[in-house]
């Protein structure tokens, strides 16, 4: 992936699909989307084994799942086929 990828706003309701098939993967915040992207889509796979071990690129947990079906959650995201990399934004409780 040479070019810069384009990253969305999406909210859980989009995400959840993805979840639901083992293919959203979490962006901690101190970690940036786009390089983590990048490195997705160029199989870097030193880069993405360290950050899967260190917990900056995760799968969400079911507690995690839980709480974003009853509050709302806004994330940015990125698709790398066949994954979603996604980073939260904001969760805030439902009205």
């Amino acid at each position: 992936m040479s070019a810069t990828p384009e990253v969305m706003a999406a909210s859980w309701p989009m995400l959840q699909e993805h979840a639901e098939r083992n293919a959203l993967f979490l962006v901690a915040p101190s970690l940036s989307l786009t390089s983590a992207a990048k490195a997705v889509a160029s199989d870097d796979t030193a880069a993405v084994q360290r950050w899967i071990e260190s917990g900056s690129l995760r799968r969400p947990t079911p507690t995690e799942t839980s709480d974003w079906n009853e509050r709302s959650a806004a994330f940015r995201a990125v698709i790398v086929q066949p994954f979603v990399l996604a980073s939260i934004v904001d969760v805030t409780a439902a009205n």
